[in-house]
């Protein structure tokens, strides 16, 4: 579907963590010590006192800026709002696994483009909360000095 919808890079980049359970939410920062310790218990967007995860972040999230992605993303896959609040009853995984191939696609194109326009927001967002000490990857361990 990329190849159809060229534009949403980074909205498919996160699709696909989303599928795999790879995506990174405030919570699972915290967990891996790459955040501050009240993103366990709170959304760093709206604030309230539950952890962001992605149910929370697509269908819960009041953040007045992504209702309006989310009513941006309804007209461009032209998807009523109705319609899509239905989905948020059957769970992520049964949204985005349909029965019906249109479905499945219109839902999928749909999770693109909302999270292709929250994603830099959503960032600068989790930027206020990572840890400025953390490292990711492995230490170089092997002796030999640059």
């Amino acid at each position: 579907m990329s190849a159809r919808y060229p534009g949403l890079n980074t909205g498919w980049r996160q699709v696909l963590r989303i599928i795999c359970g790879h995506y990174w939410t405030g919570k699972r920062l915290a967990d891996a010590k790459m955040a501050r310790e009240e993103l366990k218990r709170q959304c760093p967007c709206c604030t309230i006192d539950e952890p962001e995860s992605v149910l929370h972040i697509v269908w819960e999230c009041e953040c007045p800026a992504w209702n309006e992605d989310r009513t941006k993303a309804d007209t461009t896959t032209g998807v009523k709002r109705v319609e899509r609040e239905s989905w948020a009853v059957e769970g992520i995984h049964v949204m985005l696994n349909p029965n019906d191939a249109q479905k499945k696609e219109t839902r999928l194109l749909w999770l693109a483009v909302f999270l292709q326009n929250i994603e830099a927001r959503r960032k600068a967002r989790l930027s206020l909360y990572m840890l400025q000490d953390s490292r990711r990857g492995r230490p170089v361990t092997d002796g030999v000095a640059i």
